[in-house]
């Protein structure tokens, strides 16, 4: 939640380790359960995650230390597909592309500042979290 800019909140249901299991919340009303399946401690993760209308996917979360205190992430998301449906699977990958360029700026910024990101701070995102309607001064 402090470095994804689309996520309302993130409840853990059993954590850390494999089993645990968790909820994640977007500001559009999208739910996430995510279950993890492998723990490789200080290294990453892997879990299956499952939306609303059963759609699935799995991910790969690593993390390699590189040189001058600096480390790379790699994420590797895999749908999990139903016979047929190519079409929604080309969707989701453009969706989560732009997704995961803007958690990415979120974390860079996390970790730069110290300070959690703010609700579509480097942008809205159709499926995750739309953009918020301006508020208008109204003189009462």
């Amino acid at each position: 939640v402090a470095f994804n800019t689309f996520c309302q909140s993130n409840p853990g249901e059993v954590w850390p380790g494999v089993g645990s299991n968790e909820m994640i919340y977007y500001y559009s009303g999208l739910v996430l359960v995510r279950e993890f399946t492998a723990w490789i401690e200080g290294i990453g993760y892997d879990l299956t995650a499952t939306s609303q209308d059963d759609t699935q996917f799995k991910v790969s979360w690593r993390i390699t230390p590189a040189e001058n205190n600096h480390s790379s992430l790699t994420l590797t998301i895999r749908q999990v597909l139903e016979q047929g449906s190519e079409r929604k699977m080309k969707q989701y990958v453009r969706l989560l592309e732009k997704y995961l360029n803007q958690v990415g700026q979120g974390c860079e910024y996390y970790l730069r500042t110290g300070e959690r990101v703010r609700r579509n701070q480097f942008g809205s995102h159709r499926l995750f979290s739309p953009p918020v309607a301006k508020q208008e001064n109204l003189e009462v």
